[in-house]
């Protein structure tokens, strides 16, 4: 009988095939996109945390999210995705947010109005709830417009 370290030795990640695709993903954009989000997300949760304290959890919610768009942009576009900064994809990417803003706000309720979390942390769990659909958008969006922009330059 083949002992469990013969059959998956701990050295070889290819002995596993289920770890391929996940160590694939952590090696590129999205474990990018999650070190890029963290720094966005802190930078967005103390401008909540600074305006809790003098407006409604969702007004201080929206302000901080809507700050974050600009600071997103740059981190997704230059260190994420590794792509220029363009007016195009520029004009685009607030569309990744507003989606994200929206499934965020419904979770940040639904945790606070709902399940009684205090809203300081409801914030926080809710935008970390958006992180997966709002990866492939913004994939989506830095990736497909590039194809589109160098097709449109290529000479007829």
């Amino acid at each position: 009988m083949k002992s469990a370290e013969n059959v998956f030795p701990a050295s070889d990640a290819r002995a596993i095939p289920v770890l391929r695709p996940l160590k694939a993903a952590l090696a590129g954009a999205f474990l990018r996109y999650v070190i890029a989000g963290g720094v966005n997300s802190v930078f967005t949760y103390v401008i909540y945390l600074l305006l809790l304290p003098i407006t409604p959890y969702t007004a201080a919610y929206g302000v901080s999210y809507f700050a974050g768009v600009p600071v997103g942009y740059v981190l997704n576009a230059l260190f994420v995705f590794r792509q220029p900064l363009r007016w195009r994809s520029a004009l685009r990417f607030p569309a990744v947010y507003i989606v994200q803003y929206l499934l965020g706000t419904l979770f940040t309720v639904l945790l606070v109005d709902g399940i009684g979390l205090d809203a300081s942390y409801a914030a926080a769990l809710g935008t970390l709830m958006t992180v997966p659909v709002a990866f492939v958008i913004t994939r989506f969006l830095l990736k497909s417009g590039r194809a589109v922009e160098s097709a449109a330059e290529q000479p007829v």
